[in-house]
């Protein structure tokens, strides 16, 4: 009778030790991550969506001509951080994106992102540093650092990435259709300039 009562207050501190535990992690993961004060927040302007959209147009537009001229040409495309956090902005108003905030920061060689996700129950706080490259004609983004709220996270953490990768990719989508290829990508202090190479008609 005692073995069972000792097993038994066993198995109830195990359980409570493992409640405790879980209501430090659930506390942990909605915390902001550190690399989020690192993060300079861009005046957002209806003026910068609107410098947005001109730049995409513009640039879509002699993505077209090029291609109907069947001309293999090098055309650019230079965004703003303050450019690319107001359309972000306006993607989150119209529910584009699975998140609440969304910050990019434009450095030397590296973007630096939070993102605040829409998590079923509590919301998730996430934080990177990433690189961008281009391979294969297409855009790749490699994290080099990664945090989820203040939880110390293992380098084979998936899911968190994998979420900050899908909205990084989201920016792709309006280069998708177009008949280019992606040459190479540039992140400098306080913007980001794309090049690609159309592709001629045939």
């Amino acid at each position: 009778m005692k073995a069972v009562q000792v097993t038994l207050m066993a198995i109830g501190v195990l359980g409570l030790v493992v409640v405790v535990f879980a209501i430090i992690g659930l506390f942990l993961y909605t915390l902001t991550p550190s690399l989020k004060s690192d993060i300079s927040i861009m005046p957002v302007t209806y003026d910068a969506v609107q410098n947005y959209d001109k730049k995409l147009t513009t640039f879509k537009q002699q993505v077209r001509d090029a291609t109907v001229a069947k001309e293999e040409k090098r055309i650019t495309l230079t965004i703003t951080e303050e450019e690319l956090n107001s359309k972000l902005v306006e993607m989150l108003a119209e529910g584009a994106l699975p998140a609440k905030e969304v910050l990019i920061n434009f450095e030397d060689d590296i973007c630096v992102a939070y993102v605040s996700l829409i998590n079923p129950g509590i919301d998730a706080k996430l934080a990177g540093v990433a690189q961008l490259d281009v391979e294969d004609g297409n855009i790749v983004v490699y994290l080099t650092e990664f945090q989820l709220g203040k939880l110390p996270t293992p380098k084979s953490f998936d899911r968190g990435v994998n979420e900050v990768l899908n909205i990084l990719a989201k920016l792709q989508e309006p280069f998708e259709e177009l008949p280019v290829e992606m040459n190479e990508v540039e992140v400098d202090e306080g913007k980001f300039t794309l090049e690609v190479v159309t592709i001629p008609a045939s």
